[in-house]
């Protein structure tokens, strides 16, 4: 705020008497007095609205402020409950570290134990890598023998098998043979006394449309013809062909007669 204010002459321009010059000081004097008065009061009465104002202005934020301190103070309260938390905690862990320590030192002391084993171990674990090396050489060596062999093994293999079958098929040739021999030697020795020998048991087909014929095993030849039908022969289905006759129950009962004495199967074939 700016006050305009009078200058003052004080009457010091010129010399005058010197009883006028003390007169003329004081007059100033006075002047200065009232002036300063009048600035003070109006100094004073400035500052009394300013702080008037800012009463008012503090008057009302101070609600504010005391909630800002009071949120300042849970803050602060509640900072200085977090040491304590963390002070417990970090003794909780201090006491668990403290019931490990321990197990940390066993295990410490057979990992170091494991470590010197391994240390011990390892030449034999060189030696072991290299034996599995050679032998998975000498496996793939043995592995490609293998597969060059492998069709010569196949060959052979169906060499074998039919080898088997001829065997098989010789082996039952000689038993066929064998009880062939041995049913010749059995008639030979027993005659059929209940059939005789007759030189023609077969009659041509123009004596009869229908024929009853006895057909057996190509084996038993050599035996018919022998003992019984001297006109016997092998037909062209590869059957032996002994007899035949008009009446169906006369071969069937001639075969079953065979069958009986000889052993061998005999049976009737009927043909126009």
């Amino acid at each position: 705020m700016s006050n305009n204010h009078p200058i003052i002459d004080i009457g010091l321009h010129a010399p005058e008497s010197k009883g006028l010059g003390c007169l003329g000081i004081i007059l100033a004097l006075g002047v200065i007095g009232g002036a300063i008065t009048h600035i003070a009061s109006t100094t004073l009465e400035t500052s009394d609205k300013q702080v008037a104002a800012q009463s008012q202005v503090v008057k009302e934020t101070l609600p504010e402020h005391e909630k800002q301190i009071k949120i300042t103070e849970d803050k602060a309260q509640t900072e200085e409950a977090q040491p304590d938390k963390w002070s417990s905690g970090i003794e909780q862990v201090k006491k668990q570290a403290e019931r490990l320590e321990p197990y940390t030192q066993q295990i410490q002391e057979q990992g170091a134990q494991l470590k010197t084993q391994a240390e011990k171990l390892e030449p034999h674990m060189l030696q072991l890598k290299t034996q599995a090396g050679k032998l998975q050489e000498h496996g793939a060596q043995l592995r490609a023998q293998t597969e060059k062999l492998e069709p010569h093994m196949l060959q052979l293999k169906t060499q074998a098998g039919k080898l088997q079958e001829q065997a098989g098929n010789v082996g039952n040739t000689i038993k066929e043979k064998a009880l062939s021999i041995n049913r010749q030697e059995t008639i030979r020795q027993a005659p059929l006394e209940q059939l005789t020998l007759q030189s023609s048991c077969n009659f041509s087909a123009s004596e009869t449309a229908t024929r009853h014929k006895v057909i057996g095993d190509s084996e038993a030849l050599i035996l018919v013809k022998e003992h019984y039908c001297q006109d016997a022969f092998i037909n062209t289905n590869g059957n032996l062909q002994i007899a035949s006759f008009n009446s169906q129950s006369e071969a069937e009962e001639f075969s079953n007669s065979l069958n009986e004495l000889t052993g061998y199967n005999f049976r009737v074939l009927t043909s126009q």
